[in-house]
C-alpha cells in the first residue's frame, strides 16, 4: 500500500497511471496534522479518500508513502513520478505528516545539492586547477567533503557556492 499526497506539480493523470497496479490511498491537506499511524489506519479500513480530481495541494512536491513496500520498488515508483519518497519505519509511524514531508523535503533538497556540487566538480577544467591555487584548493575541499557521511547542509551549499563562483570566473 502507498500513501500519496499529491503534490501542486503532480499530474493526477500520471500519478494515477503509475500507480495503477498499487493500492493507493490519497492524502489531502486537511490530514496534515494526522500521524502517519491514524492515516495507515484509515487506509487499511478503506475508509474513503477524496476522488483523485478533487484534491487540490498547498505544497509542491508529492509524497509517496510506502507500506509493505520493497525500498527498490518505491525507489521505480518516486522515479516515475518524481516523487519524495519514505518507507514505513517505526520512527517515522507516530510522525504527524505535515512533519514527515517537511523531513522527506528537507531530505530530497540535500540529495539535490550534493549532486549538483559532484556535477560541478566532474566538469572542472583541469588547466583552470593547475592555473589557480585556491581554485584547485577549493575544488579540494570540496572532494573532501563529499566523502564525508555526515556532511551539513550549510557546509554543502557553503561548498557550493565557493565552486559556482569559480564557475562563473
Amino acid at each position: 500500500m502507498i500513501l500519496v499526497y499529491p503534490g501542486q506539480n503532480a499530474s493526477l493523470e500520471k500519478l494515477k497511471t503509475i500507480l495503477k497496479d498499487q493500492d493507493v490511498y490519497y492524502l489531502t491537506d486537511d490530514q496534515f496534522d494526522q500521524t502517519l499511524e491514524q492515516l495507515i489506519q484509515k487506509a487499511k479500513e478503506n475508509q474513503q479518500c477524496p476522488p483523485l480530481e478533487a484534491l487540490k495541494s498547498q505544497h509542491d512536491q508529492t509524497l509517496l508513502y510506502g507500506i509493505d513496500i520493497s525500498a527498490d520498488e518505491l525507489l521505480v515508483l518516486q522515479s516515475e513520478a518524481k516523487a519524495i519518497a519514505c518507507l514505513e519505519t517505526p520512527n517515522n509511524h507516530k510522525m504527524r505528516l505535515a512533519d514527515l514531508y517537511q523531513e522527506a523535503a528537507q531530505e530530497d533538497l540535500y540529495f539535490q545539492k550534493r549532486e549538483e556540487l559532484t556535477n560541478l566538480l566532474e566538469k572542472v577544467d583541469p588547466k583552470a586547477l593547475q592555473a589557480n591555487r585556491d581554485y584547485f584548493q577549493c575544488y579540494a575541499l570540496a572532494c573532501a567533503l563529499l566523502r564525508q557521511d555526515e556532511l551539513s547542509f550549510s557546509m554543502l551549499e557553503t561548498a557550493l557556492n565557493v565552486m559556482r563562483s569559480f564557475e562563473k570566473q
